[in-house]
């Protein structure tokens, strides 16, 4: 995916970009937004854009994928799979909980031992799902 957007400031090696938030962003929150649907980027300064720079940004649309497989697919698995475990257990072992609430009880042990590891596993691999500046268009930029 490829967005344009306008350089506002730039800070040491990085640069903030206001670009416009399409329809396509949902509500994602990866980026801060306002009410007039902009929204505003840090990322890294690799072509020396300056403060009014149109630059173009670019994130891998396979990034994006992953990222939303990594969000919501992995807890989501992670629940079914608690789930029917506590159902498995509660057939297998006599307990003196009802296997309804013990399938509630694992599943909700899994789906949070699964969102701690995205949680992770994103904080691990932040840089593969950064956008990065790919081209200046130039437009009244202080040179």
């Amino acid at each position: 995916m490829i967005e344009k957007g306008t350089v506002l400031e730039k800070k040491e090696s990085k640069i903030i970009v206001k670009i416009e938030r399409h329809s396509a962003c949902g509500g994602c929150k990866a980026c801060e937004t306002n009410e007039k649907r902009e929204m505003t980027l840090e990322i890294q300064d690799t072509l020396d854009a300056q403060k009014g720079d149109i630059v173009e940004i670019e994130l891998d649309d396979f990034a994006i994928l992953r990222g939303a497989v990594l969000i919501y697919g992995v807890p989501l698995l992670g629940l079914m799979t608690g789930v029917l475990a506590g159902k498995s257990i509660a057939e297998m072992a006599e307990l003196p909980l009802s296997a309804e609430l013990l399938s509630v009880l694992v599943g909700a042990a899994f789906l949070a031992v699964a969102l701690i590891a995205v949680k992770i596993y994103g904080t691990r691999n932040k840089e593969r799902y950064k956008p990065r500046a790919i081209n200046i268009q130039k437009k009244g930029g202080a040179r």
